[in-house]
């Protein structure tokens, strides 16, 4: 029987084949830059927008979907089995956390609508109607002290 860890491993390979092919399907639509030969991202959300319903594009959102939440169940499993006693403690590093102002804001991002259920886009269209609001970054690490002598 295989074990919890090499079967999560394994799904997680296969949602991400899977992502990569629904990816290179919406790369057939487009032609790259005649310069640079790349694919420009501008390029491929104007495809997106403009063809919401090809079957390309659905399959794309289905795909990036159901590997969002693959993602969030993962962190949140592991965030239920982590153990903050099991971290080494080091004499003279210290953590930094930092909040920092983005600006203000009233517009989604498209990121924002591609894992929303129904619901969830009714109570955000909601939420963005009235005033702007501040948008910050939390960042978090570990800034090592002086070494130690002994």
């Amino acid at each position: 029987m295989a074990s919890s860890s090499s079967t999560n491993s394994a799904q997680d390979r296969n949602s991400e084949q899977e992502w990569k092919e629904a990816m290179s399907a919406l790369g057939k639509h487009l032609r790259p830059d005649p310069i640079t030969g790349e694919l420009e991202d501008t390029d491929i959300l104007r495809f997106i927008t403009e063809n919401a319903d090809h079957p390309d594009v659905v399959r794309f959102f289905q795909v990036s979907e159901k590997r969002n939440s693959s993602v969030k169940e993962k962190r949140a499993q592991e965030a239920a089995t982590f153990d903050p006693t099991k971290l080494k403690i080091q004499y003279g590093a210290t953590w930094v956390v930092s909040l920092e102002y983005s600006g203000l804001t009233t517009d989604e991002r498209l990121d924002d609508k591609l894992y929303q259920t129904k619901e969830e886009a009714k109570a955000r269209e909601k939420e963005l109607q009235g005033p702007a609001k501040a948008t910050f970054q939390l960042f978090c690490y570990i800034r090592e002290g002086p070494e130690i002598e002994e």
